[in-house]
């Protein structure tokens, strides 16, 4: 299938079709995205999926650093804040330094209008990178997809003018 079908399909049935109420977050939409990772752009890689943010961490502290010297703090009781997709891309820096620009991906299906409790809930990821040093010298976006943003979180929303 190629990339312009998935997409309209990804549109059709996944997102705003009839058969949107009944897709499942994890089992089903989560499994499709991560096989179609191009949609966020080819030069990520996947670094995690499903894993709590000290995962996150264990995985950067692994890529990023090749001796011992320098390490990623672990980030203390940020165990239950589980992202849906970590990707990564590397950045080539003429410090011979390895930089990262990461994505943080939080998937809701397509019934779920994004409101407050969604938005709260990608902000504590935020602060978890926030709260950690060394997190906070990689560049992160975070997102929060689902088909439709309620009355309640379009406060949140960036809006260019």
């Amino acid at each position: 299938m190629d990339k312009l079908t998935f997409l309209h399909l990804l549109e059709t049935y996944l997102a705003y079709g009839d058969t949107s109420k009944y897709i499942l977050e994890r089992s089903q939409l989560h499994k499709i995205i991560e096989k179609h990772l191009w949609i966020f752009g080819s030069q990520y890689e996947l670094g995690t999926s499903d894993k709590a943010i000290d995962s996150i961490i264990e995985q950067l502290r692994k890529q990023a650093f090749d001796n011992n010297e320098d390490k990623i703090e672990d980030s203390e009781g940020n165990s239950h804040l589980i992202p849906d997709l970590f990707l990564y891309k590397r950045i080539a820096i003429p410090t011979s330094q390895r930089r990262y620009h990461n994505l943080l991906i939080e998937l809701k299906r397509p019934s779920v209008k994004i409101g407050k409790t969604e938005i709260r809930q990608v902000q504590d990821y935020a602060d978890a990178i926030a709260n950690n040093a060394r997190l906070r010298d990689y560049q992160w976006d975070i997102f929060i997809l689902s088909s439709e943003i309620g009355s309640d979180a379009e406060f949140y929303m960036k809006k260019d003018e």
